[in-house]
């Protein structure tokens, strides 16, 4: 059997960690156009899907900027319909706020995961 020295171990244990920082890397957060300003009416709430992504995303417009919410219920994952200022669950009757993302009615208790907007050169983009 070989000898293990300390410095072995060492140097090993520095290999693993590296690589498991590395794979966790691939998170980062991706920009997406999602089209003009003028489509998003100030006062509407719209799903629209990110381009290449396929990812559902809920978009109010308001006249002091956009606000974008996932469109999974996070009760169990169902998708979510627009009605009227409130996203809605159709399947179990959830209900969340589509300015906060907060639960207005249950059986859902966590708020909906929040996106990052920004408006450039008139386009609205979303962070994932």
């Amino acid at each position: 059997m070989e000898d293990f020295s300390r410095r072995t171990f060492i140097g090993g244990t520095i290999a693993i960690v590296a690589t498991l920082v590395s794979s966790q890397g691939s998170n980062a957060a991706s920009t997406y156009k999602l089209g003009k300003t003028s489509k998003f009416k100030p006062g509407s709430l719209l799903i629209v899907t990110v381009p290449g992504q396929g990812q559902k995303v809920s978009v109010l417009a308001t006249a002091t900027g956009f606000f974008a919410f996932s469109t999974s219920c996070t009760h169990q994952g169902f998708q979510l319909q627009a009605e009227g200022k409130k996203l809605v669950c159709t399947y179990h009757g959830s209900q969340f706020d589509a300015k906060t993302g907060n639960v207005k009615a249950g059986p859902a208790t966590r708020a909906l995961t929040k996106y990052r907007t920004s408006v450039k050169k008139g386009y609205l983009y979303i962070t994932l």
